[in-house]
């Protein structure tokens, strides 16, 4: 009976010490979850709030204000609303900023300040919003007011004009709130803790000798290394089970081992499966890299080189080199949508097509329009591609292409520097089998060159979710040494991967650049 009253104290005491621990636990962990929340709260309601106040400004007031002709009553409307709004969301301030020609940060449209009125002291992060064009939301001091406030900072572009909506709230008017929403959890914690400890005490009086030995078996069998022939009745036979808890404990444990074999047999059975697959996967990488050209192909009169990083084993990303009849070239590029082996295989049937065009002899726009037609019967899966087809004629020293979807091309003239070439973009291929595509030639004289890529390369993103893009691209091409069309594809592909630093690489990456000579 003393042996069995010990165990109840132990039991109890230990109990007690997890229903304490897990309280330390959970009460730093609620009191920053709920400030979190209450804060995310509130940076959703400034978000929303800035955004409407984008909706709530006309297009063409930014360019009134500029001009110095914006009509009084509609800018007292206007002003009006964004008054509203604010109450309505509970704000301390809701305005929007543009910049002047001269550089200066003024008022758009504000409950005090007029139109046009010059913003005194812009804080660093308003000056940076204006420059990287994005959206952050921070906490910062307004020096118009003099206060400390939580503060949204919404890019708005539409029409050619540019300017950033702004809601506030002081940071002193949140604290209140986030303590109130803290009462109710710190209460339920206090209950939890009192509950906790009475059902300590009701447990350990029904726990008995049988739980040292139903841990007694689990030890066993764990160092056993889960062997089947260590079974629970050689340890705790079933004749000295006296209570329904402790049959019930006994059953999961004699269930649980049961399943835990099971899961063991599958999971043997999965990791062969998928070492099957992975190596299925690599062969198929391998039979994809056959469908595509050389990298290098260099002629008298042309250097085109690609180069492809796969984000997996095998991937949608494509390019193509092919010489024609009458000393012309062919080179393309494309992308998939999807990705692993359904975009693979797509991209193979692509390259077979294009290739199977232009070698009959087909012109620019016949290819295509071969292609779009072939690719879009009887595709149920809505599979696409982003495809750029190009064709040098060295005799008349011009480019034609045709852009169906793809990102538009950079282009360097001799002695000149990389910068986007405007393209008609057209429909990608594969989903209107009625399109019609319109061809662009270019002249392609010695020095020129063009680069082509698949956004793999400007939508890479670095561990804090920053892209590329295409001015980084730019500066890339332009900073390197690029003297032949291997160090233009090598820039922009190491510029990328260098981006991204130790984030996971996320989508194909494929540099294609071409060099007249």
């Amino acid at each position: 009976m003393k042996k069995l009253s010990s165990i109840r104290i132990n039991i109890f005491l230990a109990m007690i010490f997890v229903v304490m621990v897990l309280a330390a636990i959970l009460l730093p962990y609620g009191f920053f979850s709920n400030a979190k929340l209450v804060s995310g709260s509130f940076d959703e309601r400034l978000k929303v709030a800035a955004e409407a106040v984008a909706e709530i400004i006309p297009a063409e007031f930014e360019a009134e204000v500029k001009s110095g002709k914006a009509d009084a009553a509609k800018t007292a409307a206007l002003r009006q609303k964004i008054s509203n709004l604010k109450n309505s969301a509970n704000l301390t301030s809701l305005y929007a900023l543009y910049k002047n020609p001269q550089g200066k940060i003024c008022y758009l449209l504000d409950e005090t300040f007029a139109s046009g009125e010059e913003m005194e002291e812009p804080d660093k992060r308003i000056l940076a919003a204006f420059e990287s064009k994005t959206a952050e939301i921070s906490r910062f001091k307004d020096s118009a007011f003099d206060f400390m406030a939580r503060t949204a900072l919404i890019p708005v572009e539409r029409g050619g004009s540019f300017f950033l909506s702004v809601a506030e709230i002081r940071t002193a008017s949140i604290t209140p709130i986030i303590w109130e929403s803290l009462d109710d959890f710190f209460l339920l914690i206090l209950f939890g803790v009192i509950a906790a400890i009475f059902a300590a005490a009701r447990v350990s009086g029904k726990v008995s000798s049988p739980l040292r030995k139903l841990s007694s078996f689990m030890e066993r069998l764990a160092n056993s290394g889960f062997d089947k022939s260590v079974k629970l009745s050689d340890t705790l036979p079933e004749s000295q089970i006296r209570s329904a808890e402790v049959k019930s404990l006994s059953d999961h444990i004699s269930s649980m081992r049961e399943n835990l074999y099971k899961y063991i047999d599958d999971f043997e059975a999965e990791a062969q499966a998928r070492t099957r697959v992975e190596a299925e996967l690599k062969i198929a990488g391998k039979i994809q890299q056959t469908f595509l050209p050389q990298k290098s192909y260099i002629s008298d009169k042309i250097e085109i080189f690609a180069d492809m990083k796969s984000a997996r084993e095998a991937g949608g990303d494509l390019y193509y080199i092919e010489k024609l009849p009458g000393g012309k070239t062919a080179f393309a590029i494309g992308d998939v949508s999807g990705k692993g082996m359904p975009a693979a295989m797509f991209m193979a049937r692509i390259i077979t097509l294009a290739r199977a065009a232009l070698r009959s002899g087909a012109s620019l726009g016949r290819t295509i329009d071969f292609l779009n037609k072939s690719i879009s019967e009887n595709n149920e899966t809505c599979t696409f591609v982003t495809f750029f087809l190009a064709i040098f004629d060295p005799e008349k020293s011009e480019l034609s292409f045709i852009n169906c979807g793809h990102n538009p091309p950079v282009f360097k003239p001799a002695n000149g520097k990389f910068a986007e070439l405007e393209v008609k973009p057209n429909s990608i291929l594969g989903v209107f089998e009625g399109a019609k595509f319109e061809a662009q030639t270019i002249p392609f004289r010695a020095g020129d060159a063009i680069f082509l890529y698949t956004d793999g390369i400007t939508e890479a993103a670095n561990a804090e979710g920053e892209f590329f893009g295409n001015a980084r691209l730019l500066d890339a091409l332009n900073s390197a040494d690029c003297s032949s069309a291997k160090d233009m594809a090598g820039a922009a592909i190491s510029g990328a991967l260098k981006f991204e630093q130790n984030a996971p690489q996320s989508d194909d990456i494929t540099a294609m650049a071409a060099v007249a000579k």
